[in-house]
C-alpha cells in the first residue's frame, strides 16, 4: 500500500495546479493474506480529481472499502463510472 501511496502523491505534485484530470488506484486481483494466493473476490479501489465526490474514507485498505456502497460486478462497470460521471 506505501507504494500506491508514494505513486499517488508523485502524479498529483506532477500535476501541480492542473485541476482538469483524475486518478484511480486498484489491484488487478485480490490476493488474500491467510490465504497467500489469487482469488475472485471483490477488490477496493480508489477514485481522486474532477467530479469524483469526496468520501469520508480513512485509508485505501479492504477494512474501509467494506464500508462503502458503490459495488461493481465487472470491471467495465467501473471503468464506465470513473469516465463519465460527474458529481
Amino acid at each position: 500500500m506505501k507504494d500506491a501511496t508514494n505513486l499517488c502523491c508523485n502524479i498529483l505534485k506532477a500535476m501541480g495546479d492542473n485541476q482538469d484530470f483524475r486518478v484511480m488506484v486498484l489491484p488487478d486481483h485480490a490476493t488474500p493474506i491467510e490465504i497467500k494466493t489469487h482469488t475472485a473476490d471483490t477488490i477496493f479501489f480508489g477514485m481522486f480529481g474532477k467530479g469524483i465526490k469526496k468520501a469520508e474514507f480513512q485509508a485505501y485498505s479492504e477494512k474501509e472499502a467494506q464500508k462503502s456502497q458503490m459495488i461493481f460486478e465487472k470491471g467495465h462497470e467501473l471503468m464506465e463510472y470513473f469516465i463519465k460521471h460527474m458529481d
